[in-house]
């Protein structure tokens, strides 16, 4: 007699399965009974291996759309992530134009700050620093240098540097109208050339040339690989990336010839205004005789009339100002990525708004 753990056992593993053959079997009455059983457990065997195998193939589709699904999602996100990035630097940007721009922005130095800060947001530089030109010199350099004023954090050490004449890239930004030969000797970028505007038809039937664009008088630095080029000078150890070097140039007026100017014109304008007053008091005066003298003048058909008052129009105030070159310097040195070239005359005319701003 079969004990109790032996018919659970039996029962769990193949009573189930073997009371179906048996009912098939009572069913169809085979002659070999062994045969059929034989038959039947092997078909079932292999029905079972095909359900297993749709079971897990059906797991493993699942597991892939899951998969799918999630990198979809991640990748939307990332997306939405990026987009929002992307309006966020352009709305930066534009509001650093704006502001530039706006009558009542009275400069200040931070201003400077907030051009690096929105420059390294703008074009995902690892480092944004401000180089100024010294046309004079600095004790213990001979002849023009630059000398760095400002830098994003983490670039401090760049304040102390100097760059003297004639070493490195930089110094292409402020050549001044260079020529196509500049243009691959000093690594300067170029707009591209627009095709030539259709001439307008003038009165007479002819056709009259279209203006053409003046050029810019300094063009940036570009440089996507630094290490493809022998002239560029590091001022800490050697690393991969690119270099860019935009120039940043106005007019001061905070010179002694621009205060001689403002001086000689307020006296200028003072001595006009007295010799206006003197012949407004002796044009009046002559008024007055000429009133006693009316009737007289009825009398001859003789028609005078006072001088009228002579008006001064004030002249313009003229200064001599003194040309200011500095350069925004920009580089990925340690991230070895490249800057958009697209983005290059944003960045020119963010800096010619702050010239004008200047």
């Amino acid at each position: 007699m079969v004990d109790n753990a032996t018919a659970k056992y039996l029962n769990d593993n193949i009573g189930g399965v073997l009371s179906k053959a048996l009912a098939e079997m009572a069913v169809a009455q085979p002659t070999d009974g062994v045969n059929f059983l034989s038959r039947w457990f092997s078909t079932y065997a292999e029905q079972e291996e095909a359900k297993k195998w749709r079971d897990q193939e059906a797991a493993s589709v699942e597991e892939d759309r899951s998969r799918a699904q999630t990198m979809l999602a991640e990748k939307a996100d990332d997306v939405k992530r990026k987009t929002a990035e992307i309006n966020r630097t352009i709305s930066e940007f534009q509001g650093l134009l704006d502001l530039l721009g706006s009558s009542e922005t009275v400069f200040s130095d931070k201003l400077w700050m907030q051009l690096l800060s929105t420059v390294q947001t703008f074009t995902g530089a690892q480092a944004v620093y401000l180089g100024l030109l010294d046309e004079e010199g600095i004790v213990g350099v001979e002849g023009k240098c630059i000398v760095y004023t400002h830098t994003t954090a983490g670039s401090e050490w760049m304040l102390d540097k100097i760059l003297e004449k004639g070493v490195g890239v930089t110094w292409g930004a402020l050549t001044e109208n260079p020529t196509e030969e500049d243009l691959q000797t000093l690594h300067l970028w170029s707009p591209p050339k627009k095709e030539p505007a259709v001439p307008a038809e003038t009165a007479d039937g002819g056709d009259e040339a279209a203006p053409e664009e003046p050029a810019e008088p300094f063009l940036p630095v570009s440089i996507e690989y630094v290490t493809d080029v022998a002239e560029v000078h590091y001022f800490n150890m050697t690393r991969l990336g690119a270099y860019m070097a935009v120039p940043l140039v106005y007019t001061s007026y905070y010179t002694a010839d621009a205060l001689a100017d403002a001086t000689k014109y307020e006296k200028d304008q003072k001595t006009s205004k007295a010799a206006a007053e003197q012949a407004a008091v002796e044009a009046a005066t002559q008024g007055g005789d000429a009133t006693k003298n009316d009737d007289t003048a009825a009398t001859t058909g003789d028609d005078q009339q006072a001088p009228a008052d002579s008006a001064v129009d004030a002249a313009p105030m003229v200064l001599t100002g003194s040309k200011v070159k500095m350069v925004l310097c920009l580089d990925t040195l340690g991230k070895n990525t490249v800057f958009e070239q697209t983005k290059i005359p944003q960045l020119l005319e963010l800096s010619k708004a702050f010239a004008s701003c200047k």
